[in-house]
This record gives C-alpha cells, sequence and structure tokens, in this order.
C-alpha cells in the first residue's frame, strides 16, 4: 500500500487498538456501518474496541484509493472472523 493509511488498516487488521487509536486525528468522526458516529479519539477507541471483543478478526482488502483535494477515498472488502468460526 504506502499510504499514510497503511500503518492505520494494518492496526485494524491486527486488532491493536492503543496503535490504530494514535493513528487517529483528536477530532476524528469514525462511522462504522449504520451506527451513529463516533465522535473524538477517545470514543472511537471505546467503540471499535468494544467491536473488536465481539469477533476474532478482521481484515481489510482494499479495492480502490482516489485522494483528490486532500481527501482520502477508500473502497474495500472486508472479511469478518466471527467468535463461532
Amino acid at each position: 500500500m504506502g499510504h499514510w493509511f497503511s500503518n492505520l488498516y494494518a492496526s485494524i487488521d491486527a486488532m491493536r487498538l492503543d496503535e490504530f487509536a494514535a493513528g487517529l486525528a483528536p477530532d476524528v468522526k469514525v462511522v462504522v456501518g449504520n451506527h451513529p458516529a463516533m465522535n473524538g479519539r477517545q470514543a472511537a477507541k471505546e467503540g471499535i474496541g468494544y467491536f473488536f471483543s465481539t469477533i476474532d478478526g478482521i481484515k481489510h482488502h482494499l479495492v480502490n484509493v482516489a485522494e483528490s483535494n486532500g481527501l482520502t477515498f477508500l473502497e474495500a472488502n472486508v472479511e469478518y472472523l466471527r467468535k463461532d468460526g
């Protein structure tokens, strides 16, 4: 990958919560699925930490990346390993 988000997604896929949170801006807004937004680094860490507790693994497969005007858009297929296998 080689972009700024490479380490962030590596942390997510390894379920390293502290590393993930450290890679976020203090005023980050994280939305997962149709759940309400998690506003701020601590809220995102807590919310994603809870999510990690419900799964045994996760893997992002990036499909497309586009960067324009200081914004990065990522399209990914995501695999989840459920607790029940």
